[in-house]
């Protein structure tokens, strides 16, 4: 996670309680399960007991940051604004009507992230979010407070938000200095769609994914000018 500069509500509570040797909070919970100790007396008892807390404490530091994150995306769905410090870097939805939010596609920069946990931990824990977080100089550049804008995500169509996933997956994550081939992106584009349970219209029956057509659309569309 040292390298990211976005996380997931589950990426940020595995950081936030160290428990970052674990993929997931499943992984985690798998753990403390099967190395319960139930004797107090124990040598091994308090190191399980820090565990069993710490993880307990992961499953609400999650639960808290999704209720923000989906408190802002609600803010900026209904044109009201970002509704919180937290800056939505990225996000994915649950169904093709663009009505449900997916938890583990949505993530927030590690800065604004540092500076929600600021305001609720203090300095020592920003600071395990983001090194450089200076409480004096939060940094939230005019550019990332703006970085969505109410009009990019209010009722966006499904295939439209994949154009814009498309666009930044190859152009702004990658900083494609050589255009991937249109048939790279068709690949990704078909992945993606079917990953996001999307269905078109193929021969009057529906069929996960996008049409040809679509992609090949979307491939000469997110190209750079």
């Amino acid at each position: 996670m040292k390298w990211k500069v976005a996380l997931t509500a589950e990426e940020a509570a595995l950081l936030i309680t160290g428990l970052t040797e674990f993929g997931s909070l499943a992984d985690a919970k798998l753990f403390v399960d099967a190395n319960e100790e139930t004797n107090p007396h124990s040598e091994y008892w308090q190191d399980w007991h820090d565990l069993k807390s710490n993880y307990d404490e992961a499953v609400s530091v999650k639960d808290a940051i999704w209720d923000e994150i989906h408190h802002a995306w609600q803010k900026q769905h209904q044109g009201e604004g970002r509704g919180s410090v937290l800056v939505l870097d990225s996000w994915l939805y649950s169904d093709e009507c663009c009505d449900s939010l997916s938890i583990k596609g949505s993530k927030v920069t590690k800065k604004s992230l540092a500076a929600w946990v600021y305001e609720m931990e203090g300095l020592d824990k920003a600071q395990i979010i983001y090194p450089p977080f200076d409480p004096d100089h939060i940094g939230l550049s005019e550019a990332e407070h703006l970085k969505y804008t109410p009009s990019e995500v209010v009722n966006c169509p499904a295939k439209l938000q994949l154009a814009i996933d498309a666009h930044k997956h190859f152009w702004v994550e990658k900083n494609a200095g050589n255009q991937p081939v249109n048939s790279a992106v068709e690949v990704w584009l078909h992945d993606e769609a079917i990953r996001l349970k999307m269905k078109h219209n193929d021969s009057g029956k529906s069929s996960p994914g996008i049409s040809n057509k679509v992609k090949d659309v979307i491939a000469q569309l997110i190209k750079p000018d």
